[in-house]
């Protein structure tokens, strides 16, 4: 990404198969996740809430054995 005064800004972009990927990795282990790992997930989530539906989201969500969801911290289960 070049700004207007010439600059070089470094970045990272992704397709967005690879951030449902990350997502779904995250999201998998999100109670255990360090203040940076929740940081990267709390973005993605945001990146995925513009572009996708809810439907959308929660068909990447892990799954416990039983076929639901696994509920992230604060969530209660089905």
């Amino acid at each position: 990404m070049i700004e207007k005064t010439g600059e070089v800004k470094e970045g990272l972009f992704l397709s967005p198969e690879d951030v449902k990927v990350l997502f779904t990795l995250l999201k998998a282990r999100e109670y255990a996740l360090s203040g940076a790992e929740r940081l990267v997930l709390s973005k993605i989530e945001d990146t995925l809430y513009t572009c996708l539906s809810v439907d959308e989201i929660e068909a990447l969500l892990p799954r416990n054995p039983g076929g639901t969801p696994y509920p992230g911290p604060g969530r209660k289960g089905r």
